[in-house]
């Protein structure tokens, strides 16, 4: 049995989606073999990345960004950098600069406008 659930007027088909899932993974379970066992290295492992730019961004918009490239590090916030009033906590400076090679764990810092 199909069951349609509409979402904003979109139908989703339930009943495939789930069935899809579902043998994905009992696919990628039986076929361990063809994949590298995970490890606690390989989960932790450091990847490389390209750093955005973050100038001008929200900390929450910037955030999104950086954790959809796969950015698992931390966040130090430098002084607060005086600005004019549309500018108020907005991304003003950041280390390192858009473009340059980082790792995934690697500390950002980050000043806002104030």
């Amino acid at each position: 049995m199909v069951w349609n659930i509409a979402t904003n007027g979109r139908p989703l088909i339930v009943a495939i989606l789930t069935a899809v899932v579902m043998a994905t993974g009992i696919a990628a379970c039986s076929h361990s073999q063809t994949s590298p066992p995970l490890t606690a290295s390989s989960l932790n492992s450091r990847q490389d990345m390209v750093m955005p730019n973050l100038l001008g961004k929200y900390w929450m918009n910037a955030e999104k960004e950086l954790r959809s490239l796969g950015w698992t590090g931390s966040l130090d916030r430098g002084p607060d950098v005086p600005v004019e009033p549309e500018n108020h906590n907005r991304i003003m400076r950041q280390i390192p600069s858009a473009g340059e090679r980082i790792k995934s764990d690697d500390r950002i810092t980050i000043q806002f406008g104030d």
